[in-house]
Formats: structure tokens, sequence, C-alpha cells
């Protein structure tokens, strides 16, 4: 298969964004577990889903959720991770 036909077929094929963006929270809760040892869950708050809802579920600890606003740079990454961009999930 020549380069060109690749690079159409992967576009054609690619992730949508609330699949990716699934994926980069997901990354995000299995990171916290494995470098901090935290039980975190990353989700969209369900109130203004331009906000990023990251709640620890460790036990024996009673912790407000972190709510972190998503702005044009989180969305730039998302697309970025879309795009197959190589290591930019490991970066982040």
């Amino acid at each position: 298969m020549k380069k060109k036909q690749k690079e159409k077929l992967m576009k054609a094929f690619r992730p949508s964004f609330d699949s990716t963006r699934q994926k980069l929270f997901r990354h995000l809760e299995q990171t916290a577990t494995k470098l901090y040892n935290l039980d975190i869950t990353a989700s969209l708050n369900p109130k203004n889903h331009e906000q990023l809802l990251v709640v620890n579920n460790t036990p024996g600890t009673e912790t407000k959720p972190l709510i972190v606003p998503i702005d044009e740079t989180f969305v730039s990454i998302i697309k970025r991770v879309q795009k197959q961009e190589k290591a930019v999930l490991e970066q982040f």
C-alpha cells in the first residue's frame, strides 16, 4: 500500500473526538494509579461539559472533586491524539 493511500485510510477511520477524549481520561487515571498510587476517576462534569471532573476514589480520603476547565489548549491536545501523532499521549 502506498504511503498516500495509507494516510487517506487513516484519516477516514480515525477515532471520534469523544472516544479520543475518553481515551485521554483513561490514560490520566492509569498514570495517576501507576505513578502516585491514586485511584481517581476523570470525566466530563455533568453540569458543565467544558470542565474536567477529577474525583479521588482512594479509600480513607475525603476530598472534594477537582474541577479543571477545558480550554482550547486541551482541545488541541485531544485533536493531536486523535490524529495519532506519535508520543503525544505519553507526554500528556
